[in-house]
């Protein structure tokens, strides 16, 4: 019996197609310093179960070579992201090798018009979307409130520019006095509470 302790690395591939889609995930990989390799696979047994895996989401563990990087996970820990930055193969097969950027997104040139990953313009989904009540002064969240039976807690950009109008022109003397006094008690308050 050897009494020499050497480092074994472990991936374990995702078992198929729809665990890959499930999990969001290639895979996983574990290394330790282990007398045996049976010792090594039971432990990265209990490492899987601790990270939130099931040992019958991956096929059995094959030993791999480690790659000589400083980006290794923590000795003992089963980690899925490594799997994302490096694959087996190189000259043996059994070696982790870094996963090189694909070529067209290297010689891709920055993007410099507005659209967004989809392709869509992001003028046009900015002026679409609805902006949150909740940052906006007093007298505006209560104005958006107010007429309305349910809480309001977001409005489009025409919205929130007409309720500064209403504001700067129709909002009474009274009422903004009252808010103006009372502010210090309102302004905690949730938009459900106004």
């Amino acid at each position: 019996m050897s009494t020499d302790k050497e480092e074994i690395a472990l991936y374990y591939e995702a078992k198929n197609d729809k665990v890959r889609k499930r999990l969001g995930i290639k895979g996983g990989f574990y290394w330790r310093t282990a007398k045996k390799l049976s010792v090594a696979i039971s432990r990265g047994v209990v490492a899987m179960d601790d990270a939130g895996f099931d040992e019958e989401d991956f096929k059995k563990p094959v030993r791999v070579n480690l790659p000589i990087v400083n980006d290794l996970p923590p000795e003992g820990v089963f980690d899925t992201e490594f799997c994302n930055r490096y694959e087996k193969g190189g000259e043996d097969g059994i070696t982790m090798i870094f996963i090189a950027p694909s070529p067209s997104v290297q010689d891709k040139p920055a993007s410099t018009d507005n659209t967004n990953v989809n392709g869509e313009d992001m003028a046009e989904i900015e002026d679409n979307m609805l902006l949150p009540i909740s940052g906006q002064e007093l007298p505006i969240r209560w104005l958006a409130q107010h007429g309305s039976e349910k809480p309001v807690t977001h409005v489009s950009r025409e919205e929130l520019q007409a309720l500064h109008i209403a504001r700067a022109e129709e909002l009474p003397a009274v009422t903004a006095l009252a808010i103006s006094h009372n502010t210090k008690l309102l302004d905690p308050l949730e938009i459900r509470d106004l």
